[in-house]
């Protein structure tokens, strides 16, 4: 891992809960209004039609809002689209009450970004996380950005089963089934790899993976809910997962 990749360091937190499973900054800028709500494409079959999606673009250091949320699977997208001294910033709040006032128990939800150097630059994440109901906002700081915070409905049936997943750097899968039981997974990465495994309604594993390393190892993941999920990787290279027992 280089010099600079180490300075670049990702703080990627979630506030949701494990299976069972501040002050809001002044805003600097002014950014426009979100936008209404839009439709996701979606197969036949698959989620709902329609997810409630806040998107605020903005500059410099700001704070948008609210994010008038339901509670349960939230994805927050943070795109960067000019870096401003080699830095991108974003720290997600919540005003259970939404009196505008962050009080007692209110603030800093754990979810959030803070990258430096070419990977702020570029930088382009949907970070998932569990959302109770109420007001949410991001403070911000960049150069050009825009902030995105979409509502994911349940499914209304199944996902398809799965046993293969891979792909390249940071990746959100695509959603799939898992029956109830117990599973083991091989795990594989060139690089330092963590992974997390979350559900419909934004409930988060433990790292089922996290090394600094390459891996080829065997998890195992007990007393799992038949429902559908998502795994949530972060590596530096290609990975690749594959259920090989239950």
């Amino acid at each position: 891992m280089s010099a600079k990749k180490l300075i670049s360091i990702i703080i990627l937190s979630f506030a949701a809960g494990v299976f069972a499973g501040s002050t809001i900054w002044k805003t600097d800028s002014s950014p426009s209004s979100p936008d209404k709500e839009t439709a996701l494409a979606q197969p036949e079959g698959g989620r709902e039609e329609r997810a409630a999606e806040y998107v605020f673009p903005g500059e410099g250091r700001g704070t948008v809002g609210p994010a008038k949320l339901s509670g349960g699977l939230v994805f927050l997208r943070a795109k960067n689209l000019t870096g401003v001294n080699d830095y991108f910033g974003v720290t997600v709040t919540f005003d259970e009450n939404a009196d505008g006032v962050l009080d007692s128990g209110e603030g800093w939800t754990g979810v959030g970004v803070n990258v430096a150097y070419e990977e702020a630059e570029t930088y382009d994440r949907i970070i998932p996380f569990k959302a109770a109901e109420g007001d949410y906002y991001a403070s911000v700081e960049g150069g050009r950005w825009e902030i995105s915070f979409i509502e994911v409905p349940p499914l209304g049936t199944n996902a398809p089963e799965e046993s293969v997943w891979s792909g390249e750097g940071y990746a959100v899968t695509d959603t799939f089934f898992l029956p109830e039981g117990n599973f083991r997974f091989r795990v594989q990465s060139d690089s330092g790899l963590s992974l997390r495994l979350f559900d419909e309604m934004g409930n988060a594993s433990d790292y089922l993976v996290s090394a600094t390393e390459g891996v080829d190892t065997e998890v195992e993941y007990k007393n799992v809910f038949a429902g559908n999920y998502i795994f949530v990787a972060d590596t530096g290279g290609p990975w690749r997962i594959e259920k090989v027992g239950e």
